[in-house]
């Protein structure tokens, strides 16, 4: 794993921690979204970033997200069993996220964010086990 990918990782961890209580008790993802817009003459994309915290034993997750400079955007989403969350794939391969009251969030996790991705404002972050580990726990869900 390259240093930079170790810096970005720690950097994302300290602004998670700052925006969420009790932060040491998640594990932590970078997840992202490229939304496409169509208009008339013209096609626009943007990229969402975000961390995903996720505690496997209670089955909640946060959602902060975040731009590609690292500078958390919004307030971090809290996503329990009493929201009644609903987590399915879509035929992308996302996982589409909704719960009651919650904004709907589409979210890929990538083992490998490849340099190539990263200058399309994704930050280039390699975290295989922390996918891995996503994935199970979104299989529980």
């Amino acid at each position: 794993m390259s240093a930079s990918s170790e810096n970005i990782k720690a950097q994302m961890q300290s602004l998670f921690s700052s925006a969420v209580p009790d932060a040491n008790t998640y594990q932590t993802v970078y997840a992202s979204y490229l939304q496409t817009k169509n208009y008339v003459i013209f096609q626009k994309q943007i990229v969402h970033n975000y961390i995903v915290g996720f505690r496997p034993a209670q089955k909640d997750m946060v959602i902060l997200e975040i731009n590609s400079d690292l500078e958390q955007i919004d307030a971090p989403t809290f996503i329990t069993q009493s929201n009644k969350p609903t987590v399915k794939k879509d035929f992308q391969q996302r996982y589409v996220i909704q719960a009651e009251n919650l904004p709907k969030y589409k979210l890929s996790v990538m083992p490998v964010v490849s340099k190539l991705l990263a200058s399309a404002y994704m930050l280039p972050v390699e975290q295989k086990q922390e996918a891995a580990a996503f994935t199970e726990f979104m299989k529980a869900m």
